[in-house]
């Protein structure tokens, strides 16, 4: 082990955090860091990730299409990129945990836990960002369902007529 500890964040701090991101909606002021929405262009980078986590951002915003990202997603986005970041950091440090040759296994245990905790965020997140196959999938399911359903085979009230409108 690299002798970092990993800090246990409580459910006070998550809903600090939480607070904090709400409070930011709604127009943007003057001092406001993060940069604006360019129609047509995919969005930048913010400039507090570092160069890994920016990266992360570039590949998954590039993949996806010119529009997918609005500007109420943007924060979502930037801690995905963290967590996967930190989730890679991680499984670096789980990878050197298990080349030694006597690990302890409450450092292990911590590693792990923290590794699962950056993976089900990284979860959430996509889904929550529509980046999954299945929220997509879902979406697309019920699309279908709706168009069939909202479908008629009825006949038009002005195609009833025997002979049309012409009589």
């Amino acid at each position: 082990m690299n002798g970092l500890s990993i800090p246990i964040t409580t459910s006070i701090e998550v809903a600090a955090i939480e607070s904090n991101l709400m409070s930011r909606a709604g127009r943007r002021t003057v001092t406001d860091p993060s940069p604006p929405i360019i129609p047509g262009q995919r969005p930048k980078p913010p400039p507090e990730l570092n160069a890994e986590q920016q990266a992360i951002w570039t590949s998954i915003v590039g993949r996806l299409p010119v529009g997918w990202f609005s500007g109420e997603n943007l924060p979502m986005m930037k801690e995905l990129a963290r967590h996967i970041d930190f989730a890679n950091w991680l499984a670096a440090d789980i990878k050197q945990a298990r080349a030694s040759p006597n690990p302890d296994r409450k450092d292990m245990l911590a590693l792990l836990r923290a590794h699962g905790y950056q993976t089900e965020r990284i979860g959430n997140l996509s889904t929550k960002l529509r980046l999954t196959k299945a929220s997509r999938f879902t979406r697309d399911a019920e699309a279908a369902a709706i168009a069939s359903r909202n479908a008629s085979d009825d006949i038009e009230p002005w195609n009833d007529w025997p002979g049309g409108r012409s009589q």
